[in-house]
């Protein structure tokens, strides 16, 4: 069965295979020259992300984009009907996929571990601002500074940053 999608352009078809699983099919363009810039695009992309990836290769972004890039690299060679290329193509893609995850879980751990290190310094800090502030406070009101003690309360909790002086008040 083909299912015609009418958002996108006519060179893709989808089809419904046994088990209801949907089978897409890519198919080359009527103008060659359009054929030949998606190609060269494509091209271009990859030799730009490798060169990225040599200076960085553990950029999460330029793995992804890599990805992405070989994504629609193996539809042009299915366009043109190589397949063994595609199945090359596709054999980077599952490569490049599993270096993105390992990056991205990389990246969250941390994250995470830089977390838990502000989450553990932060009680500290709170404990000294909660000392000192009171006593400011006392001082201030003695040299009748009223009006601008929330300023300099706020000037000094932003010292012992991400704590909020309205959070020790």
């Amino acid at each position: 069965m083909l299912i015609q999608d009418h958002r996108t352009s006519t060179n893709k078809s989808t089809t419904i295979e046994a088990g209801n699983r949907a089978k897409v099919t890519y198919k080359k363009p009527q103008q060659q020259k359009d054929f030949d810039t998606a190609q060269a695009c494509v091209k271009r992309g990859l030799e730009e992300i490798e060169n990225a990836i040599k200076l960085d290769p553990n950029n999460e972004s330029a793995w992804s984009y890599k990805t992405n890039l070989l994504i629609e690299a193996s539809k042009l060679a299915e366009m043109d009907g190589k397949m063994d290329q595609k199945a090359q193509l596709d054999k980077q893609r599952e490569e490049a996929q599993k270096r993105t995850s390992a990056l991205s879980e990389a990246n969250q751990k941390k994250k995470e571990e830089e977390e838990a290190k502000k989450a553990a310094a932060s009680p500290a800090k709170s404990k000294l601002v909660r000392f000192i502030l009171p006593l400011l406070i006392v001082v201030m009101l003695d040299f009748r500074v009223g009006h601008h003690l929330f300023v300099i309360l706020d000037i000094i909790g932003s010292c012992f940053s991400p704590i909020r002086v309205s959070d020790c008040i």
